[in-house]
């Protein structure tokens, strides 16, 4: 059975698709959007669900239906670029189904009429900066009122010049699969949700509506789960990397 609605939060690595995503399970009203189709995350849900391994797609998705749905029939799945291209390519093996096929109709056979919405961080050097330090540390998320830190060792400048590339390629990837899929995908904007508390509400009020949910009377966003993870450790690593930048041979 299809769910009533669904939804994708496409985004790159570090552009807050988790703190997003909690909000949104946290308003109890947009489902429960996780990385259900990482190939790992696959695997531990799959054992979890007593599913054989690797459990028959169709069986899969309707457990994941089944585990992201709140009251109101809303299923959400928070995805990365790799990942959809693995679900793709695992869909159309299974199903014999030709590759040339339209990638909307897969992701409306599995899901239905599935609403996409994109996160994006304008500011790539920092989010370059983010994953490299997550990278280092092995800290991808900070819960609210905890600090930080940064690996003692120097950063590998290079890496960023190879992250930021990633990137770069992974944003474009996204946006020629909304043009050739026609999509219209809500632009959910980093550097605004995370201004405040108030730009965090509204963007998450603003993601409620897009998805078309009846959001009650005297309903209240719920707040971030976690905190920014940029400090002045952060920025100091950005102006050496600029200054490395600098002084680095292009090539």
């Amino acid at each position: 059975m299809r769910p009533d609605k669904s939804y994708l939060v496409c985004s790159l690595p570090r552009s807050g698709s988790w703190l997003l995503g909690f909000a949104l399970e946290d308003s109890g009203l947009a489902g429960r959007p996780y990385p259900f189709f990482c190939p790992q995350v696959m695997d531990f849900c799959s054992a979890t669900w007593f599913l054989p391994s690797p459990p028959p797609l169709r069986d899969y998705v309707e457990a994941v239906r089944s585990n992201s749905a709140t009251g109101n029939g809303v299923v959400g799945v928070k995805i990365e670029w790799f990942d959809l291209v693995n679900l793709l390519d695992l869909v159309r093996a299974e199903w014999s189904i030709d590759p040339a096929g339209r990638e909307r109709d897969i992701l409306e056979d599995l899901l239905g009429d599935v609403k996409m919405i994109y996160l994006e961080r304008r500011d790539k050097l920092r989010e370059v900066v983010s994953f490299c330090r997550a990278l280092s540390t092995g800290e991808w998320a900070r819960p609210a009122g905890e600090r930080g830190s940064w690996p003692a060792e120097e950063p590998d400048f290079a890496r960023f010049d190879e992250f930021f590339d990633l990137l770069m390629a992974e944003d474009m990837e996204w946006k020629q699969f909304f043009r050739r899929n026609n999509y219209e995908p809500l632009l959910v904007e980093y550097e605004d949700y995370t201004r405040d508390q108030d730009s965090f509400a509204a963007s998450v009020r603003r993601v409620l509506d897009y998805l078309d949910v009846s959001v009650p009377a005297g309903f209240t966003a719920p707040a971030p789960r976690q905190q920014r993870q940029s400090d002045a450790t952060s920025e100091e690593i950005i102006a050496r990397y600029q200054a490395w930048r600098a002084q680095t041979p292009a090539g």
